[in-house]
């Protein structure tokens, strides 16, 4: 027997309470409205009804805030005649209205925000929640459904809204005042009024709030007329409408029209007091070939009956539905936590750095659903950052199924190194990390690895070499000054390879006091050989890094990864370090009998991209 895969999605009230329930369900790729009767009481759980449960105890938000709505899953066989039973304490029965097409759509409201629960699936919306991310803000009106500090436009890859001056706010006009607009110097909208005049209101006036943004319009200016725009539209598409309209003197009304331009249809009249501003939703759906429609506001009637009195008007809008899923999990990016589906949330990737580990940015929201704090300006819809695509090639991160961070042309699973570019995956060891990423560490001591020359100078001693002396002296004694050289043939690292760290470590033998061995860069080529205090090679004088030396006897070390980068980079050529001092310190050399006691230099390092 065929089966289908039934979600059950969280209800905001215990399950089955009564003895009827409706509710929606996916099935058969389509959300579907039922009916569940209570045949029985108890405990519902994942293993009396043997289901195949995601996140046990219902933790996965919408219940605790993820974006990532909460649900169940069994296996349920399509009804012949309407009904499937779940095994278990609940026994449930669904109510179907068409056995062929398994259960059929219904169309109430069943989180009662105005919209249908068809028409808010159609836009992306959740028909079980009016808010459903809990930021107070109606998802109708909520740029960011998610909270994941990236508007809705961008995670649908919405058309930039073509609507102009939806809100009123231009020209501006002063707070507690209004003003006669010519047509002229009012953005985006056409008038029927004979005088060709707007009438805006800013805030306040005659005690009027604005019901978004600053200024609103009266539809009634001068005369009963209609306002109109027409915007470019896409036939197909699924768009929300939305406005505010309020009355003046009393209950005015309004019709509200969309259409070809000349062929508006009357989509519905819409009265209100004026008492308040009322939120005015819907859905319309653009028909075939009409690429343009037009918006139209029309004044039916106005309490007190001056033409010149009534029907204000704000927050007008019209987007397009927001149905994009990624991943394919049945919810629209908008509302995913995770679009892609990598692990990684959404607002974690998104590039703007504030988000908790769960993705959520926190409020506050301001009047539009979107974080302040991605904003350029409280409520302008406008975000202050770049939404992330590190490879630039056109898909942002959040979104990027198989990822490439470094942007190399490998997707991520595929990349043995992930995180640095290396287009080849060249892994000379095999170890399956490439040489970009495997990091090889190397000794050079003599004796062990490499080739190591060493030995020191003194000024008591013009043409006498101590290359074979087992001991390095530096520092002043007894009027005597002695200085050390110190050179670790690092030819082996390849061109381009990466130092991650280099470590030069010295055992000294002898210390009068605490201090430190000042370590240079050496200027000049040098041998142990022949070296002298009248030959002796040049250093720079600036100190590159310092071995801290205690009284006594010990060992001690210090960083030259920098150093050792310019040397495998052919920034500097590798000549040593040259070793000086303000009081007699005494090292053992590479001619020291004990092996573990000469200098060693440990370098660890990512091989370049290439073949070796």
């Amino acid at each position: 027997m065929a089966t289908d895969r039934l979600a059950l999605p969280p209800l905001a009230r215990p399950l089955l309470t009564a003895t009827a329930e409706e509710m929606m369900i996916m099935l058969t790729g389509s959300w579907r409205r039922v009916r569940f009767a209570l045949i029985s009481t108890g405990t519902l759980s994942c293993a009396a009804l043997n289901l195949g449960c995601l996140d046990p105890g219902g933790l996965d938000r919408d219940l605790d805030v993820d974006a990532t709505e909460s649900h169940l899953t069994v296996n349920a066989a399509k009804p012949a005649a309407g009904t499937v039973k779940l095994a278990g304490s609940h026994q449930a029965a669904i109510d179907a209205a068409k056995a062929a097409g398994g259960i059929a759509n219904l169309g109430p409201d069943t989180d009662g925000d105005g919209l249908s629960d068809a028409d808010e699936i159609a836009l992306g919306l959740d028909p079980f929640n009016a808010d459903a991310d809990g930021d107070g803000i109606p998802d109708p009106i909520d740029l960011d459904l998610d909270n994941d500090g990236i508007p809705n436009a961008i995670e649908c890859h919405s058309a930039a809204l073509s609507l102009a001056n939806g809100s009123f706010e231009q020209p501006s006009v002063p707070s507690g005042t209004y003003q006669l607009i010519p047509k002229a110097n009012m953005p985006g909208w056409q008038t029927t009024a004979p005088d060709q005049v707007f009438e805006v209101w800013g805030t306040g006036f005659l005690g009027v709030p604005a019901a978004e943004g600053r200024q609103f319009a009266e539809l009634n200016a001068n005369h009963v007329s209609t306002l109109y725009q027409d915007i470019n539209t896409t036939p197909g598409q699924v768009y929300l409408y939305r406005f505010y309209h309020r009355g003046r003197q009393g209950a005015d009304t309004l019709a509200f029209s969309i259409g070809a331009p000349g062929a508006s249809v009357e989509i519905r009249q819409v009265t209100t007091g004026n008492s308040a501003w009322q939120l005015v939703t819907g859905v319309y759906t653009i028909p075939a070939g009409q690429t343009v429609s037009r918006f139209s506001f029309e004044s039916v009637s106005a309490a007190g009956g001056n033409p010149g009195v009534g029907n204000f008007l704000d927050g007008i809008s019209f987007t397009p539905g927001c149905t994009l899923d990624t991943d394919g999990d049945g919810i629209p990016d908008a509302r995913d936590s995770d679009s892609d589906n990598d692990g990684i949330p959404d607002g974690v990737e998104a590039g703007h750095g504030l988000a908790d580990e769960d993705g959520w940015v926190s409020g506050p929201y301001g009047a539009n659903g979107l974080a302040d704090s991605v904003e350029t300006a409280i409520d302008s819809g406008i975000i202050n950052y770049t939404v992330a695509d590190t490879d630039g090639n056109g898909t942002y991160d959040f979104q990027q199924v198989n990822d490439d961070v470094d942007g190399d042309g490998v997707p991520d699973e595929e990349d043995n190194c992930p995180d640095v570019y290396n287009p080849s995956q060249i892994d000379n060891d095999g170890d399956g990390v490439g040489n970009a990423c495997d990091l090889e560490c190397v000794t050079v001591q003599r004796g062990t690895f490499g080739d190591v020359q060493d030995s020191f100078i003194k000024s008591d001693s013009l043409d006498f070499p101590y290359g074979a002396y087992p001991y390095l002296l530096i520092g002043p004694k007894a009027g005597t000054l002695a200085t050390a050289y110190v050179r670790h043939d690092v030819s082996f690292l390849p061109l381009g390879a990466e130092i991650a760290s280099a470590t030069l470590t010295v055992s000294y033998s002898w210390r009068a006091t605490s201090g430190a061995v000042d370590v240079h860069r050496t200027l000049a080529s040098w041998s142990e050989a022949t070296l002298t205090w009248n030959n002796a090679a040049s250093f720079d004088p600036a100190v590159t890094s310092q071995l801290l030396v205690p009284t006594g006897a010990g060992t001690s070390s210090t960083d030259l990864t920098a150093l050792v980068q310019t040397w495998v980079d052919g920034v500097s050529p590798n000549h040593g370090v040259t070793l000086t001092g303000v009081d007699r310190t005494e090292l053992r050399s590479s001619e020291h009998l004990d092996l573990a006691s000469r200098p060693k230099l440990a370098v660890c390092y990512y091989a370049p991209d290439t073949e070796m």
